[in-house]
């Protein structure tokens, strides 16, 4: 029976060998350093075969990350989430005293105006009250 997904063969092997943990490899794979990250995930030790540990806060991690992908400036990432890790730089969104679309670098947040965590665009102060730069 051919290599099922999720694990490798080595030759000669009479029963497949799972990937390490949360690493998957495609069907027919012979070795274990075919076992690649899943997203969200990434190879912390530098090198395919090895489990793969959650991309850290203010990163993001593709399939088959062997190190964690900085967020674009003045953006981070939530804390790490099983059921929505940070995948791709639209995980990355404004931080505080930031503000614009996710996955692009925010702007300052102008005085007069607030700007909340995940902010795409600034909020007016209240009326009788400002804020600087």
């Amino acid at each position: 029976q051919p290599c099922p997904a999720g694990s490798f063969c080595p030759a000669a092997a009479i029963v497949p060998t799972p990937c390490p943990a949360h690493t998957t490899a495609p069907p027919l794979s012979a070795e274990v350093r075919d076992c690649r990250a899943v997203a969200g995930y990434h190879h912390a030790g530098g090198d395919y075969g090895t489990a793969a540990v959650p991309c850290p806060r203010n990163t993001y991690c593709p399939p088959g990350s062997i190190a964690p992908v900085p967020c674009p400036q003045n953006t981070g990432s939530p804390l790490w989430d099983a059921w929505l890790p940070p995948v791709d730089a639209s995980s990355c969104v404004a931080l505080p005293g930031y503000f614009g679309p996710p996955g692009v670098p925010a702007e300052e947040c102008p005085a007069g105006s607030y700007c909340p965590d995940g902010s795409l665009a600034p909020v007016a102060c209240p009326a009788g009250t400002t804020s600087a730069a």
